[in-house]
């Protein structure tokens, strides 16, 4: 498992918005993707509830990137983050509360 210690670059909101993005490592089956959306989602209404940020790791074309943000909104394929931005959710390895 990737930590911020080792192989992860913290970014800004600002900086998102020329990032490239990169699948996830190994990819997901369908079974996975589902099980993934559902903890995204659920994290999401966690990190509303407690009105804090979320901290979501995500694979670049320069390495794993982190981002601590609110967000706005998903979809099947995006995340929408305060400010406009947008991440694929296929490029998401992990998130957790901040």
């Amino acid at each position: 498992m990737l930590t911020t210690s080792n192989h992860v670059k913290k970014i800004s909101v600002e900086q998102l918005r020329s990032v490239t993005f990169c699948n996830s490592v190994g990819g997901f089956t369908d079974g996975e993707q589902r099980e993934n959306n559902r903890n995204l989602q659920l994290s999401i209404l966690m990190a509303n509830q407690a009105g804090g940020n979320l901290k979501i790791v995500f694979n670049t074309v320069n390495g794993y990137r982190e981002l601590s943000a609110a967000i706005w909104g998903t979809s099947e394929k995006h995340i929408l983050v305060k400010g406009g931005s947008f991440i694929p959710v296929e490029a998401v390895a992990y998130v957790y509360l901040d």
